[in-house]
């Protein structure tokens, strides 16, 4: 999870395995070059193994990224961050349970409520959108505004004939 401080975007991806680290933080290095023309200058993190291998730290090295590490077992040291991530626990409990649906969905609950998070207005955003905040920041592309959806609700699939 990448939290920006100045329009507290939350963007998400999802892991099989903490070795994907490396190459998830690359692709979103990319995508935050490309799309919003700005270059990421500090990375904190906890001090996890998958954010001390040789090729994720020659990246950041390349790319003149500074690393921020936390203490060992302070995850008070990375307060943005953990309060973000237990703001998205709570929205997926929530609506896990308000679905009745299992922890299996659990993925799909957490992108879900990253998307809702970044559409809802917040008073320290001056009751902004954190999308409507990273508009006014950066020169960013226009994107379709999704209808809504419920978690967990009934879909039907309809299949044509092709006779």
């Amino acid at each position: 999870m990448f939290i920006n401080d100045c329009t507290r975007m939350t963007w998400v991806s999802l892991l099989t395995i903490k070795g994907e680290v490396s190459s998830k933080f690359q692709q979103f290095y990319q995508m935050v070059e490309t799309q919003f023309h700005v270059r990421i200058q500090v990375l904190r993190s906890d001090n996890g193994g998958e954010f001390l291998s040789h090729d994720f730290n020659q990246f950041l090295q390349d790319h003149g990224i500074i690393h921020q590490r936390s203490c060992p077992y302070t995850p008070q040291q990375n307060g943005v961050a953990e309060r973000k991530s237990r703001h998205l626990l709570e929205v997926i409990r929530v609506s896990l349970f308000g679905a009745n649906m299992p922890r299996s969905f659990w993925g799909e609950a957490i992108v879900s409520a990253a998307y809702l998070i970044n559409q809802i207005p917040s008073s320290i955003l001056h009751f902004q959108t954190p999308l409507q905040t990273l508009h006014h920041h950066i020169q960013t592309p226009s994107t379709p505004n999704l209808e809504p959806r419920i978690l967990g609700c009934i879909v039907f699939v309809h299949l044509h004939d092709h006779q």
